[in-house]
């Protein structure tokens, strides 16, 4: 039976990302998921701004994602630095999408970063607005100014998403309508393992993975050393590498595979030994990495992360010590527990978009 239109979802997302990023994030794996749900009408995916001068992308219909718009719009105005710059371009693209957006059903605009508040003030009253608030914009930038426009982003919104326990508590302060909607994995749960990847063949066992970027939370250092001690075993890094990180990490056993496709990690991942989350102790947001291990059932060590700590009965977390990290990682080599198999296995049916986006809908229900 045909659902009526005005029973079914339209999503309207103004995004920081690229929807043709080759390194799949939240803002592109939510929005696949969704468009996977029968009450789900249409999804408009804006892009992050341009000024008129780069190239454009308007994309619709990919396959199996037919229900998936694409939209990129430019900056009128140069000089974004300028506050009273950005709050009007800003505005300009607010009153062109509202021309454009003509969905109907249940109408929902979700936005990420603070700098789009002009935008979204321009859909209040006409659609549910929703800030996903990801990460500390505030940290994330190192100024105040930054600070008034996160706030407002909790305030005006008509509901605030966030992927931390940490940010949950902080929006209290703000917004009395909250959802905490962690990350997830997009990768096939691995029952029966992979093939192992060509790419792999010539290098020995014990392999050590870790994919993401190779950037400002990857604790290089720490890695660099391991590698010195753990000199019988393969560090396999899989994503960008920083040029700092690139010159620091130089041990003969450290192998860069650079940016993959979502499509090629299953793979990859299979093919390792042990599977490393090595970040900074400042590092406090949701580490996606954890929920892709768990669909291999393969043995995870990790700094310790707030957000990761209910994972303890599967995860080893490691103070910031390379003995320690040494010792954790020979004993992950050497385990023959099955049941712990099986244990991240069945994490991972918890941890999957297909989830997550029905976690968003029931609680998006509560509004309508």
């Amino acid at each position: 039976m045909t659902m009526q239109l005005d029973m079914l979802w339209s999503f309207l997302v103004i995004s920081k990302e690229k929807w043709t990023d080759i390194r799949k994030a939240r803002k592109q794996l939510l929005y696949q998921a969704l468009a996977k749900r029968p009450d789900v009408n249409q999804i408009t995916y804006v892009n992050r701004h341009r000024y008129w001068w780069r190239e454009r992308l308007n994309k619709k219909g990919e396959k199996g994602l037919e229900k998936i718009r694409v939209w990129e719009l430019y900056l009128p105005f140069p000089g974004e630095r300028w506050e009273w710059v950005r709050v009007l371009n800003r505005n300009l693209i607010g009153k062109r999408l509202n021309c454009f957006w003509r969905e109907e059903g249940k109408k929902v605009v979700f936005f990420y970063h603070p700098w789009d508040v002009p935008t979204i003030k321009t859909f209040k009253e006409k659609a549910l607005v929703i800030f996903d608030w990801t990460e500390d914009w505030i940290s994330f930038y190192g100024d105040r100014e930054i600070a008034k426009w996160q706030q407002m982003a909790l305030e005006i919104s008509d509901g605030v998403v966030t992927v931390t326990h940490e940010l949950y508590s902080r929006a209290k302060d703000y917004n009395s309508k909250l959802l905490l909607l962690p990350n997830a994995s997009a990768l096939p749960i691995q029952e029966v393992p992979f093939a192992e990847d060509p790419r792999l063949v010539q290098l020995r066992h014990p392999r050590i993975g870790y994919i993401g970027h190779v950037g400002p939370w990857f604790d290089g250092q720490l890695v660099n050393e391991l590698s010195n001690l753990l000199k019988n075993c393969e560090f396999i890094l899989i994503g960008g590498v920083s040029d700092k990180w690139e010159k620091i990490l130089v041990g003969k056993n450290i192998k860069f595979l650079g940016t993959v496709s979502l499509q090629e990690l299953p793979g990859l991942l299979s093919s390792m030994d042990v599977l490393i989350a090595p970040y900074i102790e400042s590092f406090s947001g949701d580490a996606t990495k954890i929920y892709d291990y768990f669909t291999t059932g393969k043995p995870i060590v990790s700094s310790f992360i707030p957000s990761s700590e209910r994972f303890r009965h599967v995860v080893t977390f490691v103070p910031r010590d390379v003995y320690a990290w040494q010792s954790a990682i020979l004993q992950a080599i050497n385990e023959k527990e099955t049941s712990l198999r099986l244990a991240r296995l069945e994490e991972a049916k918890l941890h999957t978009w297909r989830v997550r986006a029905s976690q968003l809908v029931v609680w998006l229900s509560s509004f309508f």
